[in-house]
């Protein structure tokens, strides 16, 4: 599990996040080749999930904060099968970057993440599924699977 991960300190830095290659949609016959953005603030968050992630074959890019993750995605909307969203980071909600990234495409397939005691009311009623920190792996791929229609 997951579970000391929000009281971590270690920098951005420390933990390299590289940027895999886009597949073409031809190449997306099958669901280890999914690409998915994770958007948290903690950076091992980021990496543990982009590594859990990884481990089933996905290729994923990840973003630090809501702001660079809606920068990522409108600069290719149709690159991402699935959007994996914290709900709490300091400059930008998740309900609100998925808002920004659904009106570039509201087809938008999301997961919000939350590991607050108590989530606020906006990402309980987003029109999505929330994932509840800490999460296993079994957890995060279910509800990847569930996210996607699979």
């Amino acid at each position: 599990m997951l579970a000391a991960m929000g009281q971590s300190h270690a920098s951005p830095e420390s933990f390299p996040e590289p940027l895999h290659g886009n597949p073409t949609p031809s190449d997306r016959s099958e669901e280890s080749s999914i690409v998915i953005l994770v958007v948290d603030d903690e950076p091992d968050v980021r990496k543990i999930t982009r590594l859990l992630l990884e481990a089933r074959g996905h290729v994923v890019v990840t973003a630090e904060n809501g702001r660079s993750a809606i920068d990522v995605y409108k600069s290719d909307p149709g690159r991402f099968d699935l959007v994996l969203i914290d709900c709490n980071m300091p400059d930008m909600g998740g309900v609100e970057v998925l808002a920004s990234m659904r009106s570039a495409n509201s087809e938008l397939r999301a997961l919000l993440m939350s590991g607050a005691a108590e989530v606020h009311v906006s990402c309980e009623t987003a029109p999505t599924d929330l994932l509840r920190k800490p999460y296993g792996i079994d957890d995060l791929h279910a509800a990847v699977k569930t996210a996607l229609g699979i």
